[in-house]
């Protein structure tokens, strides 16, 4: 092989080592016995985080041994797609960073601030933040395994230039403790977990969010937002789309409990709203999502500047039973081209299925209500009469199961739902074929896919 050609290899080869022209990535190690002018090895650990992340490159990946580790840190430089930067707590052990209500000092400052891209932090505890757990807020950034917990402010959110970043199997409780007892002692408001302010693009999946004293899950002046496959539950409101375009709520189990400590007349399930109109909301989605006990299931209100439902779709989920006042509430909007339909609505006492203030621009289809519906929401293909739910397992906090929302064989809603292409499959994944069920969980199997119908003729 010519001197050339072992250089075009080497070329070749660049983009997979972690300092390209350099070597290849490190992993390094970080322990509460360690010491910053140590290498950073597993026997020579450095000892601070900040000064660990200082030396950090590309595909490089630093093990946080278990412990607790009392600063604020700031992560600012940056892997690339092929080689991110990896901070991790080391298998087997716990790791925390604890802001003992202290730290940090600065007004909304981060206990955990992730500000380079392509940098992926995970299975870490934070908790007892002065201002905010762990923020994102660059590009292609990623939170996974989680547990943000005790801060006075957001648990975990995803703002600023944080396009494209995902947090996954996540447990975000016992944030917002400023607003602990509707106190609001700050003056302001924050969340469980959240994108908000301008990100794009966000995925926020997979998540156990509880007793937050703000909102569980939202999205907030964002857009391209995804919510999918979260537990949220018995937070002051469960989950927020307000002042958002083009995002989707989907697949979630989101409910509340008798009793739970943030009870209030305003623990909502899914609450659209313009807020501030900053964007104006539109083009937005629920689908398959479950919904049990919370103070009303799914509402909807437009702030002073005005707004509605414009182009947004809310279909295929089942909800039952609001704790107060009615299951389905929308205040007076401006709706415009928005369609409800194959939904589950039970309520089975004596409060109104619905309240529709303004009905226009609004259709109802297809959908299953345990009582006769206001004339408002009532629509074409309605079923009226119980759906037939399983009901299986406990409905406690953290225990209420899926399984709990299937319909029975005999249910009025098996194979009554208008196909939609936007939502081909039902909250487990399972396709909903071309008889569909009404509803978040399909009941009955699509045929075969080999199924051929031949003419008799």
């Amino acid at each position: 092989m010519t001197l050339y050609q072992r250089f075009a290899v080497y070329l070749t080869l660049v983009p997979l080592l972690g300092h390209p022209g350099y070597g290849f990535a490190t992993t390094y190690y970080v322990s509460t016995t360690g010491s910053d002018t140590n290498t950073g090895t597993l026997n020579l650990p450095f000892a601070t985080l900040n000064y660990s992340e200082s030396k950090l490159r590309a595909g490089d990946l630093l093990y946080v041994r278990g412990g607790t580790y009392y600063e604020a840190v700031y992560v600012d430089v940056s892997g690339t797609p092929a080689s991110p930067i990896t901070i991790s707590g080391f298998q087997g052990e716990t790791a925390t960073i604890d802001g003992v209500y202290t730290n940090p000092a600065v007004s909304w400052g981060n206990l955990l601030r992730v500000a380079g891209s392509n940098d992926v932090v995970q299975n870490l505890t934070i908790k007892r933040s002065n201002w905010v757990g762990l923020a994102l807020t660059g590009p292609y950034d990623q939170a996974m395994g989680i547990t943000s917990q005790s801060n006075m402010e957001n648990g975990i959110i995803v703002t600023g230039t944080a396009d494209y970043s995902l947090v996954q199997n996540c447990n975000v409780y016992y944030n917002a403790k400023s607003n602990e007892s509707f106190q609001k002692s700050r003056g302001g408001w924050s969340t469980g977990l959240s994108a908000a302010r301008g990100v794009n693009y966000v995925v926020l999946r997979n998540n156990q969010i509880w007793n937050n004293w703000g909102e569980g899950l939202s999205t907030f002046e964002a857009q391209h937002t995804l919510m999918e496959s979260n537990v949220v539950y018995d937070n002051q409101l469960n989950v927020y789309l307000s002042d958002t375009k083009y995002s989707t709520c989907r697949g979630n189990l989101v409910y509340c409990t008798p009793g739970n400590v943030c009870s209030n007349i305003s623990q909502i399930g899914i609450a659209l709203a313009d807020e501030t109109y900053n964007p104006p909301s539109s083009d937005n989605a629920v689908l398959n999502n479950l919904l049990l006990g919370n103070m009303k299931n799914i509402y909807y209100w437009s702030g002073a500047s005005g707004g509605g439902l414009v182009n947004v779709v809310i279909a295929y989920n089942t909800s039952v039973n609001s704790a107060t006042e009615t299951n389905l509430k929308l205040l007076p909007g401006s709706h415009t081209n928005s369609v409800i339909e194959n939904n589950i609505f039970l309520q089975a006492d004596s409060l109104p299925a619905a309240i529709v203030q303004t009905p226009s621009g609004i259709v109802f289809l297809s959908n299953l209500w345990s009582k006769t519906p206001p004339s408002g929401a009532s629509g074409v293909g309605d079923v009226v009469g119980a759906p037939n739910l399983t009901n299986s397992g406990s409905t406690g906090p953290g225990q209420l199961s899926a399984d709990w929302f299937r319909i029975t064989a005999s249910s009025p809603a098996v194979g009554m739902a208008v196909p939609l292409a936007l939502v081909p499959t039902d909250f487990f994944g399972t396709p909903r074929g071309i008889l569909p069920d009404i509803g978040a969980i399909q009941h009955t199997l699509p045929p075969p896919g080999n199924l051929r119908i031949l003419s008799s003729q």
